[in-house]
């Protein structure tokens, strides 16, 4: 009896082992595939510019949406203190793009008040793409590239002149051990206060 008691505490030992040792080992492939992997932003559908765009006045409302998702556990939002940072940096990028654009701008909670309207939406896959696994798993040798689209929405409305725009932000990724002395320029490439100025910026000028 006492040795079927240790035969299974032994076995569940073996058990809980090999799970640690699974975890820690994915645990390595995803800091491995992060030190190898560059991530660029795409801004899509860009609209034509006017290049004597007149100095203008807005007050705007600011809505934001931000949830994350990983293939274990599914889609989730960030905590309310986290939404309220990420809207404050928003709205800083705002004002700031707007006044280098010799516009005076302001921020209202009362829709009634504005005359410009900009809804963010944060949709964020932090999964690595299936490719990316095979890089992992060769320890770099094999070359993987992937896109993870629509991974930020940006929609523009100025109420005075009816126009109204959404700009899709599409996440590359290319990973390889090449890539690893050069990894560190994600931190330039994958800016999404960056994308969204340049959205801005070119929805201001196409009206």
């Amino acid at each position: 009896m006492a040795s079927q008691i240790d035969h299974k505490k032994l076995r569940c030992q073996t058990v809980n082992i090999m799970q640690y040792i699974r975890l820690i080992f994915y645990i390595f492939l995803s800091f491995f595939l992060n030190a190898c992997t560059v991530i660029t932003y795409e801004l899509r559908n860009k609209l034509a510019q006017i290049e004597n765009s007149a100095p203008c006045e807005i007050i705007f409302t600011l809505n934001l949406q931000s949830i994350y998702s990983t293939n274990s556990f599914g889609e989730q939002s960030h905590e309310i203190e986290k939404i309220k940072k990420i809207k404050e940096n928003y709205v800083s990028n705002t004002l700031n793009t707007l006044t280098n654009l010799d516009c005076s701008a302001k921020q209202t909670a009362n829709i009634t008040e504005s005359n410009f309207s900009i809804n963010v939406s944060r949709q964020l896959q932090l999964s690595a793409l299936p490719q990316e696994w095979l890089t992992g798993l060769s320890f770099g040798l094999i070359l993987s590239w992937g896109t993870k689209y629509a991974q930020y929405v940006f929609t523009f409305s100025h109420h005075d002149s009816g126009a109204s725009y959404s700009y899709t932000i599409d996440q590359n990724h290319y990973s390889h051990l090449m890539l690893f002395p050069v990894s560190w320029i994600t931190f330039f490439t994958a800016d999404e206060h960056s994308a969204y100025t340049k959205a801005l910026k070119n929805f201001m000028k196409s009206f």
